[in-house]
């Protein structure tokens, strides 16, 4: 295979990140190549598409001081590639007001048709505003409903295109390192309580700003 070229069965390592004041935010989930067709698509076009494809949904769930730093693509089964990176240009979380303490977070669960810690996965989104929390310290429900949002785009399949006429099809699944397993995802569960990450936290080892 080439190491920029997408084939069928390729798996796809997809990490999303933001940062706010020391400390990024990392999201990891994956996609399997189903189909191709036409000209190559390139692991370049597909960290480009997943950039726009999540952009607005994660600046949806973060504080406008925050930042949407971009996205890192690379295969990781059958054949390993280096990072492919695409840099967000439009980084500007979309909530208005100050961050929440850096630890708190959304979260999202996701479910396989495997049942335990092995068939699911879990997405921590990072730095919501404090306008974005009620009275009771719970998620108001606009940010609960944009965390649904960006659920249905992580466990969504998607069809990359390029301008050459080329296309991919790939599915969202669980991955299992243990045995290179890839399990799709069926279902998930918008939490409608604060999670936390506490390596995000002021305590937390800094963690700079680039992908």
């Amino acid at each position: 295979m080439s190491d920029n070229r997408l084939d069928v069965f390729d798996i796809l390592q997809v990490s999303f990140h933001s940062y706010f004041a020391g400390q990024q935010a990392v999201n990891v989930r994956h996609w399997r190549v189903l189909e191709t067709s036409g000209a190559d698509v390139t692991f370049d076009e597909a960290a480009a598409f997943f950039e726009g494809y999540v952009n607005n949904a994660y600046r949806n769930l973060m504080s406008e001081d925050a930042e949407f730093l971009g996205v890192k693509v690379r295969g990781i089964f059958p054949n390993k590639t280096i990072d492919h990176i695409n840099t967000a240009t439009v980084k500007d979380g979309l909530v208005t007001g100050p961050p929440l303490p850096k630890q708190v977070t959304g979260l999202i669960s996701l479910y396989s048709n495997v049942p335990g810690p092995g068939g699911r996965g879990r997405v921590y989104p990072g730095f919501p505003s404090s306008s974005q929390t009620q009275d009771d310290g719970t998620p108001d429900p606009a940010y609960v409903a944009n965390l649904d949002a960006l659920a249905l785009l992580l466990k969504a399949g998607v069809t990359i295109t390029n301008g050459a006429g080329g296309s991919a099809d790939l599915e969202a699944g669980i991955y299992g390192r243990a045995n290179d397993s890839f399990t799709p995802i069926t279902t998930h569960l918008s939490r409608t309580r604060w999670a936390t990450q506490r390596r995000r936290s002021d305590f937390g080892a800094a963690n700079p700003a680039n992908l």
